[in-house]
């Protein structure tokens, strides 16, 4: 029985967004070729999901993945979900919609499972990874440069701060009972806003025993610039660092993959226009 991964990809995602979407899973599945089962997880309004489909089947032509349709019925927790609207979407901060991640929380409880953000993309192989896969008790986090935990953040600690665009899951690890406990535990907050989410996620991962990738291994790469946390000796007027060339190939050639943040909601991002001309270039391996 192979490993999963599986990538999300939202209503509103921008053109943009599906345009890293088809380098993630190209640039991953290149990498790890039939080491996994690969699956896009997507949520579309009802009301053009057909065109939708159509268009992000033809943007990951010819790449061996499943897709999967989601639906409010996989989600096991009891946030408020919309009404008259079959998949997840549209307003986050009224309509929870940010809780697609965890929409279903297993496709397979008896094997790993990789769970990735559609704007993640990891461009050379990461060792954290081979390990999750030879451990059967211990989960797979991604560490992150910034604490964005929303309403959960009494709920971390100060060991490493987490970030939920990639995490990994254990064989019979019951996500979703995990899920439901520890959203009853923490108050049953209805109204997940993205920080709330990603809040929500981290404090149950970080409660087990878990493998970290390193904020430099998977570098977070905000559409603003580089956030100042990754070099706090430079100057900066509001916390971020503007890209350029030598910035950004100081972090590409040592890291293995990049988070392309907010690149969903935005028709350009310039980390994204350097790591593109980068790899249309071929400068490095």
């Amino acid at each position: 029985m192979k490993p999963i991964v599986r990538w999300t990809i939202g209503d509103k995602c921008s053109p943009l967004g599906l345009v890293i979407l088809r380098e993630a899973v190209s640039s991953f599945t290149g990498i790890y070729k039939k080491t996994f089962d690969y699956y896009v997880q997507y949520n579309f309004d009802y009301f053009d999901q057909t065109t939708k489909e159509e268009k992000l089947k033809d943007a990951l032509k010819g790449l061996d993945v499943n897709f999967k349709k989601q639906t409010w019925s996989e989600i096991p927790i009891d946030v408020n979900k919309p009404e008259n609207k079959t998949f997840s979407c549209v307003n986050n901060s009224k309509d929870s919609g940010s809780i697609w991640k965890i929409c279903p929380p297993r496709i397979n409880i008896k094997t790993h499972e990789i769970i990735m953000d559609n704007d993640l993309v990891v461009y050379k192989r990461i060792p954290e990874i081979d390990r999750f896969l030879n451990s059967n008790d211990k989960l797979l986090v991604l560490e992150e440069p910034i604490k964005f935990y929303g309403v959960y953040s009494s709920y971390q600690d100060d060991s490493k701060v987490l970030n939920s665009g990639l995490f990994g899951l254990y064989p019979n690890y019951d996500f979703s009972e995990i899920l439901k406990h520890f959203w009853k535990k923490s108050g049953n907050n209805k109204n997940l806003s993205y920080a709330d989410e990603q809040g929500f996620i981290c404090a149950i991962l970080r409660r087990s025993e878990n493998i970290i990738i390193s904020k430099n291994t998977i570098v977070e790469m905000h559409y603003k610039g580089l956030f100042k946390s990754y070099k706090p000796s430079m100057k900066s007027n509001d916390g971020f660092i503007e890209y350029d060339k030598n910035l950004f190939n100081d972090f590409y050639i040592k890291g293995r993959g990049i988070h392309f943040v907010q690149s969903n909601t935005r028709g350009v991002h310039a980390a994204w226009d350097f790591f593109k001309n980068t790899r249309t270039k071929k400068l490095f391996i």
